[in-house]
């Protein structure tokens, strides 16, 4: 497998400032014992992170704000030709008891799969309002793929590779988070048709 895409999610240096050093002495020693605490406390109510992500290959459409319009013609689950893809994906549980603000998404596709890169935009964390935390994902609806044509030839964003071993085409999602591990999901697509 190899890397298709990937996404750092980085938070923004406004909320950064510095202390005086005559403070920032009086501060460490009450901070260090509160995070020692805390982390022990952290640690013994700990869950992990459960994270469900259903995909499949669809025809790529021909207008991506309106998926259930027309698509264009020979895309979609087949060997060698262009696609899109849909998902849904649910985020349960916490490391900590809650969710943590999505961090970055790494997603790894099989061998062959070829990627037009430049039609995945750049992510950020999105601000509640301001001073506050960051907004959280508990779920979301995806759809990824699309194409542009150039004279009479079609260009997708996605297409799918010559081969598919038994068992189906391997897909792997890293989910980075603010606070907490990672969670990694291994699923496979089923194995698209030869025309």
């Amino acid at each position: 497998m190899r890397t298709i895409g990937s996404c750092v999610i980085r938070a923004g240096a406004e909320r950064a400032r510095a202390l005086p050093r005559h403070r920032l002495r009086r501060v460490i020693g009450p901070i260090t014992l509160v995070v020692f605490v805390f982390g022990q406390c952290a640690s013994a109510m700990a869950t992990s992170t459960k994270v469900t992500l259903h995909l499949k290959v669809v025809p790529i459409p021909v207008n991506p704000a309106k998926p259930k319009g027309p698509s264009y013609a020979d895309t979609g689950n087949v060997l060698e030709k262009g696609a899109a893809v849909e998902g849904d994906v649910q985020i349960h549980g916490g490391e900590y008891g809650f969710l943590s603000p999505l961090a970055g998404v790494s997603v790894f596709a099989p061998a062959g799969l070829k990627l037009h890169s430049q039609g995945f935009p750049v992510c950020s964390l999105v601000s509640t309002v301001p001073e506050e935390p960051y907004a959280v994902v508990e779920s979301a609806h995806l759809e990824v793929g699309a194409a542009y044509e150039q004279g009479s030839r079609l260009i997708p964003y996605v297409t799918l590779p010559r081969h598919c071993a038994k068992g189906g085409l391997p897909v792997r999602v890293k989910l980075s988070f603010l606070i907490g591990g990672p969670v990694q999901i291994d699923t496979r697509l089923p194995c698209p048709t030869k025309r």
